[in-house]
């Protein structure tokens, strides 16, 4: 294949580290909708995949058994959201997931053993450890509040999520 791996895909590796990150109660410093975080998510996702595609437009791929086994979680994937009793959401989360192992499959022609995705994903775990050290500075009332939702800390990437205590459980 070809020798150099393009600086998009690192580009297309972050956007789908940001697609794997949650909106369900985040608190955040400057407050956003949750359906502007779930639109920023979902958005990553279409474009991750759309620039994989351009990068690989002959849709040459590697073989890999970590991408295949992805594969097959498709078919029960399919299956159960064929049922559309529970609603179109089911449906709709897997033609996400469809679309996330679509862009592995693209982004396998540039897995050749290299250390090229790790730097990429060690960028974007700096990134987002990054993001989180700065709202811990900025804010760390807000980093470390408890949630009464969530039943845990909300806050920054690896916080801690103790299980709340019952009435019923011994102290």
């Amino acid at each position: 294949m070809d020798g150099k791996t393009p600086k998009a895909v690192g580009i297309v590796w972050a956007l789908l580290g940001l697609n794997t990150l949650g909106s369900a109660g985040a608190k955040t410093i400057v407050p956003l909708p949750r359906s502007l975080i779930q639109m920023a998510t979902m958005g990553a996702l279409v474009a991750a995949f759309t620039l994989a595609l351009a990068l690989n437009p002959r849709l040459r791929v590697r073989p890999s058994a970590f991408v295949f086994l992805l594969t097959l979680l498709l078919v029960p994937s399919v299956i159960s959201s064929a049922n559309l009793e529970v609603g179109f959401g089911a449906l709709f989360r897997c033609t996400r997931l469809a679309l996330f192992v679509g862009t592995l499959w693209l982004l396998s022609r540039w897995w050749d053993g290299s250390l090229t995705f790790v730097r990429h994903h060690i960028r974007m775990y700096f990134a987002a450890l990054g993001t989180a050290a700065a709202g811990l500075a900025i804010s760390p009332g807000t980093a470390l509040a408890r949630s009464t939702t969530a039943g845990g800390w909300s806050g920054g990437v690896g916080a801690a999520h103790p299980r709340r205590r019952s009435d019923s459980t011994p102290r």
